[in-house]
């Protein structure tokens, strides 16, 4: 018996082994990975062999949390307007996502900062330029004329 093509981040055994429902259907997970995938930014079908394995594992569990969360939202699919999730904050998504799922996301690698880091001489401490503007050091750095046009 061949095994089924995998077309989501997670399976119903991982519903039941994360949360403990042991019931969970295809179908349910295939609708929880539909908003998992619109809010994570990541189709399966198209980047799960360019997903790290940590990320991997984020994404499974966010749709296993969803799951159980959805099903305790009968009316899920007809109170929400669906087509205005994009471009939301994670907090902002308290109708549409279940807590633990929102954590979870908040792990992905490509949902942290992206700050970079800039020299200071108050952080980090003087380097090969002086905080003086007059210091010789800076000479190096600086272009400058001797005065008097000489």
């Amino acid at each position: 018996m061949t095994q089924p093509t995998r077309t989501t981040w997670a399976m119903p055994v991982d519903v039941l082994s994360l949360t403990g429902i042991a019931d969970a259907t295809d179908a349910e997970v295939v609708q929880a990975n539909a908003i998992i995938e619109i809010i994570g930014g990541r189709l399966y079908t198209t980047s799960a062999d360019r997903t790290g394995r940590k990320d991997t594992e984020w994404l499974r569990r966010a749709v296993a949390y969803q799951v159980p969360w959805m099903r305790a939202q009968p009316d899920f699919f007809e109170r929400l307007d669906l087509a205005t999730l994009e471009g939301l904050e994670l907090k902002e998504l308290a109708l549409i996502l279940a807590p633990m799922t929102r954590l979870v996301l908040n792990r992905l690698s490509w949902r942290r900062t992206r700050s970079l880091h800039v020299r200071s001489t108050f952080q980090d401490g003087p380097g090969p330029v002086s905080s003086n503007p007059l210091a010789e050091v800076n000479d190096a750095y600086e272009s400058w004329t001797p005065l008097g046009g000489g």
